[in-house]
């Protein structure tokens, strides 16, 4: 069986919401192992889907291709023992696995994005080897005088200064981390609001976004002050029980 790991967490989770809210009663993910090509299973949830089961023929059985680009490199796959469900559960079942197909493939979009950037880094770097060889021609084609190494000199100090695509890189980086950052932040603190207050997982989201309008804090502050209050309580009653002994 190939690592559960390979999976993307976002699609074993998109997976499970499939499986509870169509009733079947199980979900297998299968992948190509590069290595053998061979399919076989990164993900089991319920009922195993038995690699046999592919071919089609077995009406308890629907299965969807995850594709990236245009090859199909893995199988979306549900068991639907129970006849009913095979009709009542097949059109929310066709609704998700377009979602996680569309999920699966958009890891191919970093592909895109990463040679985008290269091809920007290596525009920018025959511009400014341009930029500095029209002014060093320039500077040759004219007489010797004493202002020549200082104009030259302060040309390219000027060029090699970040560029503006590098600059909006740079921040676009940084925002994406930050985003990410407060995603895990919030992400630990609506499970402890679920956890201790009892709330769905839309209740705590609603209430760490509302506690971010009243006090004016982002919502990653909101969150680690959370966890931090929660880990001391926990921390508390640890060492109380461990001292009442």
């Amino acid at each position: 069986m190939i690592p559960e790991s390979c999976v993307p967490e976002s699609i074993t989770a998109l997976a499970r919401i499939a499986l509870r809210e169509s009733g079947a009663d199980g979900c297998t993910i299968f992948l190509k192992d590069s290595s053998t090509g061979e399919i076989e299973a990164a993900f089991e949830e319920g009922t195993k889907v038995p690699i046999s089961g592919l071919a089609g023929g077995d009406p308890s059985i629907l299965s969807y291709p995850l594709r990236t680009g245009d090859a199909i490199d893995g199988i979306l796959a549900f068991a639907l023992l129970q006849t009913e469900k095979r009709t009542s559960g097949r059109a929310q079942l066709d609704q998700m696995a377009i979602t996680i197909e569309n999920v699966w493939s958009s890891r191919f979009y970093p592909e895109s994005t990463r040679t985008l950037v290269k091809q920007i880094v290596k525009r920018e770097r025959e511009l400014v080897q341009a930029k500095i060889l029209d002014r060093a021609l320039g500077v040759l084609a004219k007489e010797p005088n004493s202002t020549g190494v200082d104009s030259i000199a302060r040309h390219v100090e000027s060029v090699l200064r970040p560029s503006k695509s590098l600059l909006l890189l740079q921040q676009l980086l940084k925002e994406l981390e930050q985003e990410i950052e407060e995603r895990h932040f919030a992400r630990q603190a609506k499970a402890i609001l679920q956890a201790t207050r009892g709330m769905s997982e839309e209740e705590a989201h609603i209430y760490l976004q509302t506690m971010s309008r009243q006090t004016r804090k982002p919502i990653k502050v909101i969150a680690a002050d959370l966890i931090e209050k929660e880990n001391g309580t926990a921390q508390y009653a640890a060492t109380g029980a461990f001292n009442r002994r």
